[in-house]
Formats: C-alpha cells, sequence, structure tokens
C-alpha cells in the first residue's frame, strides 16, 4: 500500500470534508481515508498508481468545493 497526502483547496467547511472523506472511504481500493478540515489534508493509502484523478472527481461528486494538489507520496 502506498500513502498519500493531498492540500485540499477551497474546503470551507467540515460538513463537506465529511462529504469527501465518506464519499473516497467507500470507494473500492482506498484504505484509511482521513480528511482534516482544520489542516485540509487528505491523506489514505492504496494501490492504484494514479489516484488523483479519481480523487478529484470524487470530491466534484459531492458538490463540495475543492480542488487537490498532491503534497508527498510515501512507500511503505
Amino acid at each position: 500500500m502506498k500513502n498519500y497526502r493531498y492540500i485540499l483547496q477551497g474546503l470551507d467547511c467540515a460538513n463537506c470534508a465529511k462529504k469527501i472523506e465518506d464519499k473516497i472511504a467507500g470507494t473500492e481500493g482506498y484504505e484509511n481515508v482521513n480528511v482534516n478540515f482544520s489542516t485540509l489534508k487528505l491523506s489514505f493509502q492504496t494501490e492504484k498508481e494514479n489516484p488523483k484523478k479519481e480523487i478529484v472527481r470524487n470530491c466534484k461528486s459531492t458538490r463540495a468545493r475543492c480542488n487537490s494538489n498532491r503534497k508527498r507520496k510515501y512507500k511503505q
């Protein structure tokens, strides 16, 4: 599993953060999903090679306003 962290830009409420977290956590292939509203950080684990497009699509599908920029990618 690879660890990913993204900064969510434009996230303006804790409810939107929860919607995003729930949507990604419910998507097959993602584990340990966490959105921290106070730091605007999204973190998760996945085996997927390039999850950014799917993450952005999931964010948009919740109607929450945010943009994701990858901060770092970690390998375990």
